[in-house]
């Protein structure tokens, strides 16, 4: 469960990126967060890992309030998954990457290869262990990004704009590993193909604040979502 209450953030230069923001998330829903450039989507995910400071209001997961103190636990249980996988791609090959979590718990190297071999095969992407990741295609690294996430085990995981850089096929693929996976996820996106076939929930951020939370057939209304910013 996320519970959303009165979120505001402000960056240093005085700009209210989140104002006011109130939103209720059930476990294992699949929520599309839609919203123009600028309208919060990524800082709200960014705020939930506690990477961008609250200014006010609260953001709790499964009863734990996302603070300092509770940081750890937080980043345990929400994964992220970026929009651009050359940010978090960072290993020599896609091993390395996937079992860099796992490596750092200090788990002992056959339960690691064990847990990344499960979630590898599980995607489809075992073939590719040992391949070096700047050879990877645009799907490819997408696929070793959401390995590298799904090893941790994460109740939530955020998607910010996982068709970013990918082709017809690779999306396709992407669409079918989303639907997947059995985890509380919230999908933020342009790609309104993407957010049809892989959510049950819209909300839409406008000017950092929720300025629609409703069933998908919002995505039909084309004169409702220009107002949107959409």
């Amino acid at each position: 469960m996320i519970s959303i209450k009165d979120l505001n953030i402000k960056y240093p230069d005085g700009t209210n990126a989140l104002n006011n923001l109130n939103l209720d998330i059930s476990d294992n829903e699949n929520i599309g967060l839609l919203g123009a450039n600028g309208a919060g989507k990524s800082t709200l995910f960014l705020s939930m890992l506690g990477v961008i400071p609250i200014a006010d209001g609260s953001i709790t997961i499964d009863d734990s309030e996302v603070n300092k103190n509770n940081i750890d636990k937080i980043r345990r249980e929400v994964g992220l998954i970026f929009q651009n996988p050359d940010d978090q791609l960072f290993s020599s090959t896609v091993y390395d990457d996937v079992a860099f979590a796992l490596n750092n718990l200090n788990m002992n190297k056959y339960d690691v290869k064990n847990i990344v071999y499960d979630i590898l095969n599980k995607l489809g992407i075992y073939h590719l262990k040992d391949k070096a990741v700047y050879k990877l295609s645009g799907g490819e690294k997408r696929s070793a990004c959401i390995a590298s996430i799904l090893v941790q085990n994460p109740n939530i995981i955020l998607f910010d704009e996982p068709t970013s850089y990918l082709d017809r096929k690779s999306k396709r693929k992407l669409i079918e590993i989303i639907n997947s996976i059995n985890s509380t996820k919230l999908i933020a996106s342009h790609d309104f193909d993407l957010i049809k076939e892989t959510c049950t929930r819209i909300v839409i951020l406008k000017n950092g604040s929720v300025y629609y939370n409703g069933n998908m057939d919002v995505l039909n209304n084309e004169e409702f979502l220009m107002e949107a910013g959409l």
